[in-house]
């Protein structure tokens, strides 16, 4: 697609304690210079997650600013952009009205995003920001999302994403839930820190943490570190403030009441009940590694969305580099669940064979393709559980992950992939295709037929065949493997699951087998 130069974008977030808004001009997906930035505080958070709902007045004001920002947007000129919300929105049970409301009062349309999306835009900020680093390459880091509803923890090792976990303990949402004990007890700062400790340990030991080198804190609440502690500037977009600087400052405010932290530190009454909270939150993590001290980052979730949206009109194909991070994440979580590797390798690349000769048939693109290598990553999780029936579990395990970059959408796609990757074939009485649309009942049916011919491939688990060639035409599809074992389960069990993909492509695929002499 091309643009003229410099066009404009916008990126409207509401969270939790403050709607924010920023408009950028850009050339091309890679960069991007920010020329309003405009914040606008309401405190969404406190009702959402102390009442469970948010008030028609406060929706009423919510409606208000984004009529502020959206005459700003009109006055720019903007006409591509993207109105999100995250935790207080999402997690309120009115959250449909007020979504409703706010379109009919705006004609903006808002977008919730889930905590998995919200931790694949914000890599993508990462990536661009701090993949360059000298010994990022080499090390492990831990980057810490400080948010006032939830928190997110993502450890990447070697340039890998490793581990990616969101957790409901934001700052604002830790006061909520532990401000009465403030009053009960004399001892408040060593409980809030055991009650994040229980929570932190609840997640963390999923995740290699002994030797995490590097800790990153970024989000809505770490200003209050860059603002006491006078970090150093190390690189761009990036300080450094050494352990024993912000300990410090945590012992010094342990036990200072609020009115004293407010007037020596000049921390306004909007924000004194996140402070203490979210220093917790950091030592609690911090404590786990054995990084010196925490690098300060200015990567922010509006940011990733930005970056986003400039890929999305300059250069969609830049988008299947972030994939890696969601690919590297799934495989780390199957591991968990000591899945076969190696099967899993031989029915992907299977799969993705597949996917590429049938292209004109399917015509689905790279999203699609990213969900079926997932389904293949994790179609055998549930042998963890049982192995009778194994498919059900590992369709129920998917739909209870929390997959960094993928919406309940794309999950229920792969969980079904995974749930019929077997002898059982999809119908109008699965809970699965139930919900779905009728397109995206489509899209899964396509997928499942190509993963169940690929697990067909390697039914034994032996990886039989040394290579695959696959030719496919509208009147024939042919897969000829070249292999020197013996192939009967494998020919026996393609047979089978051929009759599923003829019924969703209109052609039977057939199975030659040849010799490895036979194959150049």
């Amino acid at each position: 697609m091309t643009r003229r130069k410099n066009a404009l974008f916008s990126v409207i977030t509401i969270g939790s304690h403050s709607i924010k808004m920023i408009i950028a001009e850009a050339s091309n997906e890679k960069d991007f210079k920010v020329i309003e930035n405009t914040n606008y505080p309401i405190n969404l958070g406190r009702e959402s997650f102390s009442k469970g709902i948010i008030s028609v007045p406060v929706v009423l004001e919510v409606c208000n600013i984004l009529n502020k920002l959206k005459k700003l947007l009109m006055e720019y000129r903007v006409t591509e952009f993207d109105v999100i919300a995250t935790s207080a929105i999402r997690e309120a049970k009115n959250r449909l009205f007020i979504i409703d409301k706010i379109m009919i009062t705006t004609s903006l349309h808002v977008r919730i995003l889930t905590n998995a999306e919200e931790r694949y835009l914000t890599f993508k900020s990462i990536r661009k920001n701090y993949f360059l680093l000298e010994d990022f390459a080499t090390t492990s880091s831990l980057f810490l999302d400080l948010g006032s509803g939830s928190i997110s923890v993502s450890i990447y090792s070697k340039n890998k994403l490793t581990f990616s976990q969101n957790l409901d303990m934001g700052a604002l949402r830790l006061y909520e839930e532990t401000c009465e004990l403030e009053e009960e007890s004399t001892s408040y700062p060593v409980l809030l820190e055991e009650y994040t400790s229980s929570n932190i340990d609840r997640i963390i030991n999923f995740g290699p943490h002994k030797r995490i080198l590097r800790f990153f804190i970024f989000g809505n609440n770490a200003h209050f570190i860059s603002s006491l502690c006078k970090p150093e500037k190390i690189y761009p977009k990036l300080s450094y403030v050494s352990r024993e600087a912000f300990l410090d400052l945590y012992e010094k405010v342990k036990y200072m009441s609020s009115l004293e932290i407010m007037k020596k530190y000049n921390i306004g009454e909007d924000e004194i009940d996140l402070f203490f909270p979210s220093l917790v939150i950091v030592k609690g993590f911090l404590d786990l590694t054995i990084s010196s001290g925490v690098y300060l980052t200015e990567v922010s979730l509006r940011e990733g969305l930005m970056y986003n949206l400039l890929e999305k009109n300059f250069n969609p194909e830049a988008q299947k580099e972030d994939f890696e991070d969601i690919l590297s994440s799934a495989r780390h979580i199957a591991k968990r669940f000591k899945y076969d590797k190696e099967h899993s390798r031989e029915i992907e690349k299977f799969a993705l064979e597949i996917f590429e000769a049938v292209k004109d048939a399917h015509e689905l693109g790279n999203r699609e393709k990213l969900l079926l290598q997932l389904a293949c990553i994790l179609h055998d999780t549930g042998k963890f559980l049982s192995y009778e029936n194994h498919y059900k579990y590992s369709a129920d395990i998917i739909l209870a992950l929390d997959l960094v970059g993928i919406s309940e959408k794309d999950l229920n796609i792969v969980s079904a992939c995974a749930k019929y990757h077997s002898h059982i074939t999809p119908g109008e009485n699965s809970y699965l295709f139930d919900k779905m649309k009728e397109e995206d009942k489509i899209v899964c049916a396509k997928l499942i037929a190509i993963i169940r011919i690929a697990d067909a491939l390697d039914r034994s688990h032996k990886g039989k065949f040394e290579n695959i060639e696959v030719n496919y035409t509208k009147k024939e599809f042919t897969i000829t493997g070249y292999s020197s074992e013996d192939t009967t389960l494998e020919e026996w069990v393609f047979t089978k699951k051929a009759t599923f993909f003829a019924e969703v492509f209109g052609v039977m695929p057939e199975l030659i087998i040849k010799g490895l002499l036979n194959y150049e």
